[in-house]
């Protein structure tokens, strides 16, 4: 079954260049937005995207 959302959005770790560069050429943009995640092991910072 095919779901239509209004908005898209993903997290992608702010030091993985790679990753935010698959996105990127994929339709998602960087909002210029930083999620702080405080995760059991440790900081996670992460970029937010939305197509």
């Amino acid at each position: 079954m095919k779901v239509d959302y209004p908005q898209n959005c993903l997290l992608v770790l702010a030091n993985n260049a790679v990753a935010q560069r698959f996105y990127q050429r994929n339709g998602f943009h960087d909002t210029g937005q930083i999620y702080v995640d405080h995760a059991p092991f440790g900081v996670l910072h992460e970029r937010i995207f939305e197509d």
